[in-house]
């Protein structure tokens, strides 16, 4: 497996962003070191999962988004607060529930 190097990996992708015109967010923390690059399929299962869960703040029926992760084959990566959150109704949910499902929408981007 070829080395992981967290702060080459930021260097590049900020030269990225930057010719891009973008703007770079110095507080965003690097990659652990220690961490497992995932194959292309859990990476393509977890963006599924990003976007269907994303919908629920956007008023997306609960039940409607938890049968279609099911039916797909995708509950097995659920994290546990997913799971959770896939156990109610939406006029069940948390500001704070609804509010880190909107942030979906920052870990989406970063996955593709």
């Amino acid at each position: 497996m070829p080395t992981f190097n967290p702060e080459a990996i930021k260097r590049e992708s900020e030269a990225i962003i930057l010719e891009a015109g973008g703007q770079i967010c110095d507080w965003l923390p690097l990659l652990d070191a220690d961490a497992k690059p995932r194959d292309l399929n859990a990476v393509v299962r977890r963006g599924l999962i990003l976007n269907a869960m994303l919908q629920i703040p956007f008023k997306a029926p609960v039940p409607f988004i938890k049968d279609w992760i099911i039916n797909n084959g995708l509950a097995i990566d659920l994290s546990e607060s997913e799971r959770e959150v896939l156990e109610k109704n939406n006029s069940e949910l948390s500001e704070q529930e609804l509010a880190n499902l909107f942030w979906y929408i920052e870990a989406l981007w970063a996955l593709v």
